[in-house]
């Protein structure tokens, strides 16, 4: 389990993460995250300056990305 994630959710942080692993479970891409193809420095430069250029993204994957913590990983869920 990628705490680093989670802590990240829980402050309304968006990541983008690789898609390996378990990260591709946690980051729904475009919903609280992006995700970039591993060994793609291209895709991972995409995805940083699309969250540069879109405040209305991030905005919205902030929300979602708080929404993600509180929802699947609280007191309440067991996690």
């Amino acid at each position: 389990m990628p705490y680093s994630i989670l802590e990240s959710f829980t402050w309304g942080v968006p990541v983008i993460a690789s898609r390996i692993g378990g990260l591709k479970e946690l980051v729904i891409d475009g919903y609280n995250g992006l995700l970039f193809e591993p060994s793609s420095v291209d895709d991972l430069v995409d995805k940083v300056k699309r969250l540069i250029k879109s405040e209305k993204l991030l905005l919205e994957m902030r929300k979602n990305a708080y929404k993600t913590a509180r929802e699947r990983f609280s007191e309440t869920t067991g996690y």
